[in-house]
């Protein structure tokens, strides 16, 4: 069976293999050549056999088309629609007709290929398709390891393992492999993350970090590895690799003390050998004040693409199911696409336009990417009062896409927004049962709130816990602790 190339046209695609009758071609030149494909153009050969039935074209000029196609030139692209209309009238062919055809031969440059690959192609196809619905963890473990350091592959890969209801288990020292992995967790089958796909941290880094599991102290981790540089130990910290040492904030901020210490250990060690400062080990545990959520949410995502620890977001795609684009798909739309995204506003710039009227830029954020969001004064005015750093909220807006020394850079312009939810979720328990689960809940993640009743004093209590409302009620209901949601 042979399958489209634009995936777009794979329903009409289909829908003429079942009715070869009632498929459409523009023109009966066109039909000379994507027959075969029952009207939609699939190959290659099928671009150059149109171009020079229709338009005159010779081999030779269909050829140099296929290979601007081939390289997506979309200048070049362009630039011919001119000369194949003007070429298809000269043949007879009515210029609408000529337009119509072309804008399938653009959208046939997002995705074809040769003829002769579409056996290999389907083969993969059969085999990946297989993979995936029978062995789903080994497949996206595979997928995640071939991507781990490509960010642009990798977070979707996470997004379609998240899609797919498989758990992703945080990257650790003791527990992480160089590569993503699997292994069997509460009963079913997670996928650990590999240290590979941690920002910075390549496949031999990996695997020297493995070899350093055993490590008492971050101390003796960094000694042992005194190459190793700030933000990839950054990276590890923030992505939750050093956990068991305690709290990310404060291993951030002794590390540089650290590397010193290491570095003018063995600069004295190359020149005395064995010193006093071989026997230090480090402190085996760093305890204090960690990051607000936010920034450790936003940290850890930087460093690993995805919130792990738990994201505000997770409790609410599956309510809202319609909104499931993400940030990072927003990153391939084309320029002037609408859309509407569900996220979270992690940051607030306020600024006055000349003209003194008040407009804003936003950091919208989601589990896996962010963003910069433009409202301009018309807009502002109207959505001022929801524009609060750590809401949730939907977005409407449009792409746009600059290029500025070969970067193109992706924003979205703000056109309207309304919060995501009504109201918060709530958890009502009795007080006297609060202080039980206090300090098993406080630390979750989650959109909900805690209301207590005291039963003796007839009184309530909001308790402003920002919990994971799914993970609390499985708690309080594997705890026989009475409650109401």
């Amino acid at each position: 069976m042979k399958l489209p190339g634009p995936m777009q046209f794979i329903d009409n695609y289909l829908e003429g293999m079942k009715n070869p009758s009632k498929v459409h071609y523009p023109h009966p030149l066109y039909e000379n050549s994507s027959k075969e494909t029952y009207g939609i153009l699939v190959y290659q050969e099928q671009i150059m056999q149109v171009v020079q039935d229709m338009a005159g074209f010779s081999l030779g000029e269909a050829d140099i088309l296929r290979r601007g196609i081939g390289k997506k030139d979309k200048q070049y692209i362009d630039m011919m629609e001119e000369e194949f209309s003007k070429r298809c009238q000269d043949n007879g062919v009515p210029e609408k007709t000529a337009k119509e055809v072309y804008a399938m031969i653009k959208k046939f440059a997002e995705y074809g290929f040769n003829k002769s690959h579409s056996a290999a192609y389907a083969m993969i196809s059969y085999q990946t398709a297989y993979l995936k619905a029978h062995y789903p963890e080994c497949f996206m473990a595979a997928n995640c390891t071939i991507n781990a350091d490509d960010k642009d592959k990798l977070i979707p890969c996470l997004g379609e393992i998240r899609n797919l209801g498989i758990e992703i288990l945080p990257p650790t020292l003791q527990d992480s492999l160089s590569q993503f992995s699997i292994e069997k967790h509460e009963g079913r089958y997670a996928i650990r993350y590999g240290l590979n796909g941690i920002e910075g941290i390549g496949e031999d880094v990996a695997k020297l970090i493995t070899s350093l599991k055993h490590s008492p102290s971050l101390y003796e981790f960094i000694d042992k590895f005194p190459t190793i540089r700030t933000n990839q130990l950054s990276n590890l910290i923030n992505g939750g690799v050093f956990d068991k040492w305690g709290v990310r904030k404060e291993m951030n901020e002794i590390v540089p003390s650290i590397l010193e210490t290491v570095k003018y250990h063995h600069k004295i060690s190359s020149i005395y050998g064995r010193t006093i400062l071989d026997d230090i080990i480090g402190e085996d545990s760093y305890e204090g004040i960690e990051y607000g959520l936010q920034e450790k949410m936003n940290l850890e995502r930087k460093a690993i693409h995805i919130c792990l620890n738990g994201h505000p977001l997770e409790q609410i795609r599956p309510v809202l199911k319609v909104y499931q684009d993400t940030i990072h798909d927003l990153m391939d739309m084309d320029d002037e696409t609408d859309v509407q995204i569900l996220c979270q506003i992690d940051d607030i710039q306020k600024i006055t336009t000349k003209k003194g009227d008040d407009m804003c830029f936003l950091t919208l954020g989601d589990e896996f990417d962010a963003i910069e969001g433009v409202v301009f004064p018309k807009t502002y005015e109207g959505i001022e009062h929801l524009i609060n750093e750590e809401e949730i909220v939907i977005v409407s807006g449009r792409i746009q896409k600059k290029e500025d020394n070969g970067e193109i850079s992706t924003t979205l312009i703000v056109n309207a927004m309304k919060k995501a939810l009504d109201r918060k979720l709530r958890i009502y328990i009795y007080k006297d049962t609060l202080s039980q689960i206090k300090t098993d809940i406080a630390q979750k993640n989650g959109l909900s709130e805690v209301i207590s009743v005291d039963s003796k004093n007839l009184s309530v209590h909001k308790e402003d816990f920002y919990v994971d409302y799914m993970k609390t009620t499985e708690y309080l209901i594997q705890n026989k602790i009475p409650f109401l949601a």
